[in-house]
Parts: C-alpha cells; sequence; structure tokens
C-alpha cells in the first residue's frame, strides 16, 4: 500500500490556467480561419475577374431569353452564353445585360431601350 501511496504523492498536481491556455489557443485559430475565409473571398473577387479578363477563365454557361415575336402574341426562346461565376449577382447582372441588349434576329425588344440595371 505504501507504494500506490508514494505514486499518488508524485503526480504533479494539475496547473490552473491551463484550461484558460486552450481556450484562447481555439479563439485564435478560429480568428485566423474566420479572417482566412473573408481574406479569399475579398482577394478572389478580383483576382477571379482578372483572370477573366485575360481568357484564362472561359467557364460559360448558356441560358435561355426571351423575346417577343413580330409575326404573333408570343415570346420566343433565344439560346446565349454568359460567363460562369461563383457569384450569383454578378451573373444576373451580366444576364440583364443581355436582355437589355436585345435579340440577335428579328424578334421584338423585351426590354424598353434605356433600361439600366440598379444596383
Amino acid at each position: 500500500m505504501k507504494r500506490n501511496e508514494t505514486m499518488k504523492r508524485r503526480r504533479k498536481p494539475r496547473k490552473k490556467g491551463s484550461g484558460a491556455k486552450t481556450v484562447l489557443f481555439l479563439a485564435l485559430l478560429g480568428l485566423v480561419i474566420l479572417g482566412g475565409i473573408v481574406f479569399y473571398k475579398e482577394i478572389s473577387k478580383p483576382i477571379r475577374s482578372w483572370l477573366e479578363a485575360k481568357g484564362v477563365l472561359n467557364e460559360k454557361r448558356q441560358v435561355t431569353l426571351y423575346f417577343g415575336d413580330p409575326e404573333s402574341d408570343f415570346l420566343v426562346a433565344e439560346k446565349r452564353e454568359i460567363s460562369k461565376r461563383d457569384d450569383v449577382e454578378e451573373e444576373a447582372e451580366e444576364l440583364i445585360g443581355e436582355l437589355a441588349r436585345g435579340p440577335k434576329g428579328k424578334l421584338i425588344v423585351t426590354l424598353p431601350p434605356r433600361t439600366r440595371l440598379l444596383g
């Protein structure tokens, strides 16, 4: 029994504040990860647009636009290709721009000529 008692005595007591260090470390790690995500999102937009301008990223997406038929009261589908983007707002802006440019054939423009996208 003495042997167990001596072993118990030899153990060092747990240091106070070691839990606080762990919490601090995890908080700092979380901040670094969060900062990296924000940094990536802010930096990736200009880099992506630069790469698209250089022609490196030429991923296209086929969309269907509808324009008026001059011979009837119906709309006619016209296929177009727009740049595929991660940001939905940028893709929607390009899509509305294509719609505002009008049809390529003899179809009727859907939007008035002075239509512009706000925001």
